[in-house]
């Protein structure tokens, strides 16, 4: 099976902050797992869903790689 991440765009709103724009990641098959509001900056997310497709990484890994990453 082979993987496709994608990066999505998301309008969310918190009661401390408002509306904003946030990225999160999607995998385009039939379980659409998706991580929601991962980063407020686009090109983190894109370099990350880069990087997931290109090493085809497990769905199950990708939460632990987005906490080592990005936070």
């Amino acid at each position: 099976m082979r993987y496709n991440y994608l990066c999505v765009e998301q309008s969310l709103f918190h009661v401390d902050i408002g509306n904003y724009i946030s990225f999160g990641i999607a995998l385009n098959d039939s379980n659409n797992i998706q991580f929601s509001d991962v980063s407020c900056e686009k090109e983190s997310v894109e370099s990350l869903v880069a990087v997931l497709n290109n090493f085809q990484v497990e769905p199950s890994r990708v939460k632990s790689l987005i906490e080592d990453l990005l936070y």
